[in-house]
């Protein structure tokens, strides 16, 4: 049976009865109310196992009504609206009266966000220390506080030209404290720093434009704002004005000891080291930068922007500088580490690579391991033996971020690689990474297989290069490497490449992430038995058999034309025509082409072998389309000179994952299927015109897989909700690098 939901169960038709007079605004919430119960609605259909149908079809479950609220018929919109004003009118005939509470957030509230978001920065977590800014900003746009601390996250998520965009937002607000411009002059002082060629004029324009802002903010508070007065000093560094800097740093000085505040507070004992190698007392900053790094607590992301500035200045001192070790070792970040190690052995196995025995010994040497380390930030799986306890270490430490991966959701994971080691580590496991009753211990936990629960050994493959290509984009933003760290029952090159570690060791090194002697933990130093077991060494390792057939991790590009519904119907032979084979004349001349391509109507699908190829075709789709929207000396553009609308734009989206290869049995063609195809339609529509957003793991791949790819970056757009209700994901956007 076709057609809306009045015949749904649960539904009454809609009535043509009027509406109780009520105050406008109230009128107007009815809207946003019909659509929470039709999200309610929608809810309890999924539950009761209903999916989305061209037809309502009761035995297969199936419905047109399981789609957002916008893309209902108004017909079936009325039915949501009838409800709300009935029961608004019943409330009427009960007496209630209804009133908007005067208020835009509590005081309270507002500064519960304000701390954590600054919590986050301070921790180097910018990430969801932009996602807070972000959902405050959407229900409080006027909020200039919060607009500066959203422009400071994007800066220390690696995106300053959107962080310069928000600063031109609040740039006719007064700024008394100088807060905007010490802000702008951070944004150019980074703009400046990823420069490629520092000499050219646009570099140098960054320079300058930061230094007379540090410098102006500086002044005027008469040397008070010393941390502006030292940023000014390093950049006149930077430029070769040895004097200018000498003489703004021993202000800075003098300001800082006239001062003398806690002797623990970071950014004094910061500020007084930068300046201190700004006036060339060598052995004085390293020792002070050592204080400071001790009183830095939490404060990781601080320690990089101090790093940041004290690198620059040894690049200005050039390389034969006799302290310039002691000093990059005083400000040594945290490592950020990467983990991959043994799951513990069944009980009543022949023979132990992992028996439950070196617990305690394995436990102890990786928190002295850790502690060697440093390790502030870490990413693991979370298995039995050695994952959980490498979590419970670094979560043992004073600061600690851990990030898990796993290859399908949390509750699927616990049936096929906890539950069998028992109770106890199954307590431990809920512990860490939450259950109905515990809040998770860890930071995040992401599932590669989207929740979709496919269990598959090449849904493994993929998490662990997820965890590879998370750990790198982390440490990019706090300016360091990562660090692998392994437990093993051999040293890298000992162990055959059946062995899943051994897998491991050897993408890591393909991406440049090197596993030294010091960076295994050897099983075997804490048991005098070798294993020699024949069958046990033979056996399939987790995650190295192989996957279904035709199942491989590819890059997914998928792109939709803008406003395709209105070219005139007269004008799609000049579409096919000039538009789909120009894209088709552009794919021929490139060395990327895609292993797969559908076109429906004007949405095109590529499946990608690499996300490099992936990323630059689709940022030359994007740079093709605006170029070609350009107009001339005429007035025209390159699509009206055909007969097509001026400008024409496509939404491009980006993801990466497994994906099962088959052949249509319509078509006889090849074609690739799966969840992660659907993802990325799912992200298509939320991407604005002519730019390309990217999934979490596009970017993480990007980073890492099956090599770093240098010619673009990804930038953090933040938590978005995604079409056809499929969820709120973090997402990126693609750029050029500079």
């Amino acid at each position: 049976m076709t057609g809306g939901r009045e015949l749904e169960p649960g539904k009454r038709a809609a009535t043509t009865t009027e509406p109780t007079t009520r105050p406008e605004e109230l009128q107007a919430a009815v809207e946003h109310l019909a659509a929470l119960v039709h999200e309610a609605w929608a809810a309890q259909r999924h539950r009761s196992g209903w999916q989305y149908g061209p037809v309502r079809d009761d035995r297969e479950r199936t419905t047109p009504a399981l789609v957002p609220y916008a893309e209902l018929s108004e017909s079936e919109r009325d039915l949501d609206r009838v409800a709300v004003r009935a029961t608004l009118d019943g409330l009427d005939k009960l007496g209630y009266r209804l009133e908007r509470e005067a208020r835009t957030g509590t005081a309270d509230e507002r500064a519960a966000i304000i701390a954590q978001i600054d919590r986050s920065i301070e921790r180097g977590l910018p990430l969801p220390a932009y996602d807070l800014t972000k959902r405050w900003l959407a229900a409080h746009p006027n909020d200039a506080d919060l607009k500066l601390r959203n422009a400071r996250a994007l800066r220390r998520c690696g995106a300053p030209q959107r962080a310069l965009a928000v600063l031109e937002e609040l740039r006719d607000r007064p700024d008394g404290d100088g807060e905007r411009r010490g802000l702008l002059a951070a944004v150019n002082k980074e703009l400046f720093s990823r420069s490629f060629h520092r000499a050219e004029p646009r570099a140098v324009e960054f320079l300058r434009r930061a230094q007379r802002l540090y410098r102006e903010v500086f002044d005027e508070s008469n040397g008070v704002k010393y941390w502006h007065g030292i940023n000014a000093a390093t950049l006149a560094f930077a430029a070769e004005e040895t004097e200018a800097a000498r003489e703004i740093a021993a202000r800075v000085w003098d300001a800082c000891e006239a001062e003398q505040p806690d002797a623990r507070d970071y950014w004094w004992l910061a500020t007084r080291a930068e300046a201190a190698l700004v006036l060339g007392r060598f052995e004085l900053a390293a020792s002070l930068y050592k204080e400071a790094l001790n009183a830095a607590g939490e404060r990781i992301g601080d320690v990089a922007s101090t790093r940041h500035n004290a690198l620059m200045l040894l690049e200005a001192y050039g390389p034969g500088l006799p302290e310039r070790r002691a000093i990059e070792e005083a400000l040594r970040p945290p490592a950020v580490v990467v983990f991959a190690g043994l799951p513990l052995d069944p009980d009543g196995a022949v023979a132990s690579r992992f028996p439950a025995a070196l617990e305690r010994p394995v436990r102890e040497a990786l928190a002295a391991r850790l502690e060697h380390l440093r390790a502030g930030f870490a990413f693991s799986s979370a298995a039995p033996g050695s994952e959980i306890l490498f979590v419970e270490a670094m979560l043992d430490r004073p600061t600690n971020v851990v990030d898990v991966v796993l290859p399908w959701p949390r509750e699927q994971f616990m049936e096929t690689h906890v539950r069998s080691a028992g109770l106890e580590w199954q307590q431990r496991f809920a512990k860490l990474l939450g259950s109905d009753d515990l809040s998770p211990r860890v930071h995040h936990v992401v599932s590669a297989s989207l929740g979709v629960g496919i269990d598959n050994p090449i849904y493994e493959r993929f998490a662990s290069q997820l965890l590879s290509g998370l750990a790198r984009i982390h440490a990019e933003t706090l300016g360091t490497e990562v660090t692998p760290l392994v437990v093993s029952d051999g040293r890298p090159g000992e162990r055959d490449g059946a062995d899943e570690i051994s897998a491991i060791e050897k993408s890591w090194k393909s991406i440049g992430i090197e596993l030294a002697d010091d960076n295994v933990i050897d099983l075997r130093s804490f048991t005098q038995r070798r294993v020699h077991n024949a069958a046990l060494a033979n056996r399939p390792a987790r995650g190295t058999e192989p996957g279904r057939r035709g199942s491989g991790v590819k890059a997914i590009l998928f792109a939709d034309v803008e406003d395709y519904s209105k070219i005139p119907e007269g004008s799609l032979p000049a579409f096919i025509e000039y538009f789909i084979g120009g894209i088709a004349s552009r794919l021929g001349l490139r060395p990327y082409r895609p292993d797969n391509l559908r076109r429906v109507g004007d949405g095109l699908l590529m499946v990608f072998s690499s996300v490099r190829d992936a990323g630059l075709y689709a940022l030359e789709l994007v740079e093709w389309l605006a170029l070609h929207s350009q107009p001339g000396a005429d007035g025209e553009t390159h699509w009206s000179r055909l007969g097509l609308p001026r400008a024409m734009s496509m939404r491009v989206a980006l993801h990466a994952g497994p994906v099962f290869e088959c052949v249509d049995p319509l078509t006889h063609a090849p074609a690739f299927e799966g969840a992660h195809i659907n993802y990325a339609a799912r992200i298509e529509p939320v991407t604005p015109a002519n730019h390309v957003f990217a999934s979490e793991a596009f970017a993480a791949l990007a980073s890492s897989w099956p090599e770093p790819c240098d010619e673009f970056t990804c930038e953090y757009v933040g938590r978005t909700t995604l079409a056809k209700k499929a969820g709120e994901y973090p997402l990126y956007h693609l750029r050029r690098r500079a």
